[in-house]
């Protein structure tokens, strides 16, 4: 059979992509009842292609996958390894804290309302029907540098199965953390996963991530968000001034009237893009030594290609792990600069 490749990516976006090959995100399955991790929150500098060609790397708190099960691993990437589990199972996640505040933005302002604690975390299973005590679903948490922290949670027998994910949760550094990388997808299996014509067809699970960078270091060409440039707060003076109405506040619509329209409610739901209309990228964007730049990444890659043959079924996950924005998917045939169509079988988790 003939193969088609498709390329994944939001818009507003040109026609015109240039994409990465896609490449799997490790996974962590659950063994006899039982699925155990070990993460390390470690501030990285991992290669950063989506800033062009010369070879940036950014620097930004990650999950480091140190152990899956009784195996010992040694995982860096943008993204948290995918962990899947059953109904029934018991999930127990050890956090590590190794984030170093030399390494992150200053921390210095004691402003109850402000951003602050950059270096503290914890972890949230978003989705999960869980307990939110103890060792389990519990935001309260606060894990500091230097410091461990063994969360345990219950996959009840009767829990729905679907498609779920994981990310820090301490308020103050949420934002920060999850737009440097810190999420991964969690999978409670069954369901839609046993229909005959579902089982056993490829999948896909597609993390959808924003991430930030200013230059840090131009000579080293390693980049570095800057909380101001991602906590709206930080910006609602400016906002302001404009005497833009509410919705329009949050920073990254302030730049012109293609952001402003990426908010207006979408009469042609399921339609393609039209085209010229804005950028999340036709091409890696060169940082600016000015301004915050922002990119869109899935599972840590720009613009994933996956390959997919003439009548083939595929099964696509997607989980939006970013802080804000609506974003509008389309799979395209970059051959014919085509629109595939998405059948959507499952929503907000479910199944």
């Amino acid at each position: 059979m003939k193969t088609q490749r498709t390329h994944l990516f939001a818009w507003p976006s040109t026609v015109r992509v240039i994409a990465d090959e896609f490449k799997p995100v490790s996974t962590v399955h659950s063994e006899n009842g039982v699925c155990s991790v070990v993460l390390e929150a470690l501030v990285t500098k991992l290669d950063f292609p989506a800033a062009g060609p010369d070879h940036w790397k950014l620097q930004s708190p990650t999950y480091v996958l140190r152990k899956a099960n009784n195996d010992d691993k040694n995982i860096e990437a943008l993204v948290g390894p995918t962990i899947r589990v059953r109904k029934g199972d018991k999930l127990r996640i050890r956090i590590i804290n190794s984030l170093d505040p030399k390494d992150l933005p200053p921390d210095n302002d004691t402003r109850a309302d402000f951003p602050q604690g950059y270096s503290v975390t914890n972890l949230h299973t978003h989705g999960l029907h869980v307990s939110p005590s103890k060792a389990a679903d519990n935001v309260y948490v606060e894990i500091m540098p230097h410091e461990h922290h063994q969360f345990e949670y219950d996959i009840l027998p009767n829990h729905t199965p679907g498609t779920f994910w994981y990310h820090p949760h301490k308020h103050g550094s949420v934002a920060y953390q999850l737009t440097s990388g810190m999420a991964g997808a969690l999978i409670v299996e069954g369901g839609l996963d046993d229909i005959p014509g579902i089982k056993g067809i490829t999948e896909y699970v597609l993390v959808l991530q924003q991430f930030h960078g200013k230059i840090l270091d131009q000579s080293a060409k390693v980049l570095r968000a800057d909380p101001n440039d991602i906590y709206d707060k930080l910006k609602i003076d400016t906002a302001l001034a404009a005497k833009m109405p509410a919705p329009l506040r949050s920073w990254r619509f302030l730049s012109g009237i293609e952001r402003k329209r990426a908010l207006a409610p979408n009469k042609n739901r399921g339609n393609p893009p039209p085209q010229g209309s804005g950028s999340c990228g036709d091409s890696p964007k060169a940082p600016d030594a000015k301004n915050d730049t922002e990119w869109l990444l899935v599972n840590g890659q720009f613009i994933p290609d996956i390959k997919i043959q003439q009548g083939e079924l595929q099964r696509w996950r997607f989980i939006h792990a970013s802080i804000d924005e609506v974003v509008n998917l389309a799979v395209m045939d970059p051959k014919t600069n085509t629109f595939l169509t998405l059948t959507e079988i499952a929503v907000d988790g479910k199944l």
